[in-house]
């Protein structure tokens, strides 16, 4: 039987925590990217520059298998 939360802080902390090897994906969902009136107006994602780190840092994250507890090969 599954629990329905309905606080919406905790939905999105749930939402958040499903990232934590993926940094892109992160990132994508965080900003309000190409939203009118922000600060990322036009922009549709990171620079390339960046959009390539963070899916390189994802890669190292789930190739360490690190859990975010235990510390690993750097």
């Amino acid at each position: 039987m599954t629990q329905q939360i309905d606080n919406p802080d905790i939905k999105l902390a749930d939402e958040i925590a499903e990232f934590y090897a993926d940094p892109l994906g992160f990132v994508l969902y965080a900003f309000p990217w190409g939203e009118d009136h922000s600060l990322l107006e036009g922009a549709d994602g990171p620079r390339k520059w960046q959009w390539e780190f963070l899916e390189q840092w994802g890669r190292e994250i789930r190739d360490r298998a690190f859990d975010g507890k235990n510390p690993v090969t750097p």
